[in-house]
């Protein structure tokens, strides 16, 4: 399963997601479910996965919809993390904006992204100064 979870998010996304790659501490472990990614689901998702991954295993049905469970979860952080730059910048999220402000927006993200900054932490001067940083 960490196998074929890793492969798909790689070649999908070419994303690493720790302890589902192949040099991750828990590459041979018996269960994909202790990778630090699986740590961020419900627990009672997490009950589930574990519960199956223990006794018969998952079937290919269920490798796709552990896949889909964990694109949805990062692609719910993302969003959650736009919508607070979004909200320090000030700016309406329904509203168009301009090409450059969507970039602003967008090295934000990537500033506070790289920066490890919890978003609901900081005030708008605090992640401006990390824009600043930034190696444009």
């Amino acid at each position: 399963v960490r196998y074929a979870l890793h492969h798909y998010f790689l070649r999908s996304y070419a994303w690493r997601l720790q302890g589902l790659d192949p040099v991750a501490s828990l590459w041979n472990s018996s269960s994909p479910s202790a990778a630090q990614v699986f740590h961020r689901l419900p627990v009672n998702v997490r009950d589930v996965i574990e519960k199956r991954l223990s006794s018969s295993g998952l079937d290919s049905n269920g490798v796709v919809a552990l896949a889909v469970t964990l694109w949805r979860l990062i692609h719910n952080e993302g969003t959650n993390r736009l919508r607070l730059v979004y909200k320090l910048a000030n700016t309406p999220e329904q509203e168009p904006i301009s090409e450059s402000d969507a970039q602003v927006k967008v090295d934000l993200y990537m500033a506070a992204y790289i920066s490890g900054l919890d978003l609901t932490k900081i005030d708008q001067s605090k992640l401006m100064r990390y824009y600043r940083r930034m190696d444009k």
